[in-house]
């Protein structure tokens, strides 16, 4: 009797899957493929930052924080193909003729997205990679993580029985 009903349900995780994965079906890449991807990364060369966000029902997304002084239309993001967003944000001139990521390590930010509807919000990042919370009102923000000097690992990595195992929480960090 539930035939139809799960005839529906599978055809919709096929579509997702199909979406998610850009056609290939392979989510283990995809999972992979998306914590090297997407969420924020500085080029080590330019100094440029990329962000990819995955965002499929909004109509525009912007990126606000403290290195703009939280202007909501600023720095809008392009719509990619799958429901994909993208900017790039150029590097700014540092000391010394150098050039620096124009969102410092530990800034804090977050995505401003509207809808087709009106209806407008700031989100966290899905990939974002480290976020504060106030200790005030217990929400959350993310925070840009590039450290000067990266962590040097002091013991050898345990070696993996097979297969890419990737655990997350994301509960109540929403927004």
């Amino acid at each position: 009797p539930f035939e139809d009903n799960l005839q529906l349900r599978y055809s919709k995780f096929a579509e997702w899957k199909n979406t998610l994965t850009h056609g290939d079906g392979d989510l283990a890449k995809f999972a992979k493929h998306s914590y090297e991807k997407y969420s924020m990364h500085v080029d080590p060369e330019t100094k440029e930052i990329v962000l990819y966000e995955w965002l499929p029902n909004a109509h525009e997304v912007y990126i606000a924080g403290d290195f703009n002084s939280w202007n909501k239309e600023e720095h809008g993001m392009e719509r990619i193909e799958y429901g994909w967003w993208r900017i790039n944000l150029p590097a700014k001139d540092g000391e010394e003729g150098t050039k620096v990521p124009m969102i410092q390590h530990g800034t804090k930010y977050k995505l401003y997205i509207k809808l087709e509807n009106g209806e407008a919000f700031y989100r966290n990042p899905a990939w974002a990679k480290y976020l504060l919370q106030d200790p005030n009102d217990h929400s959350f923000t993310t925070a840009m993580w590039n450290p000067d000097e990266k962590y040097i690992f002091q013991n050898p990595r345990p070696k993996l029985e097979s297969g890419l195992k990737i655990y997350e929480t994301h509960v109540g960090m929403s927004s």
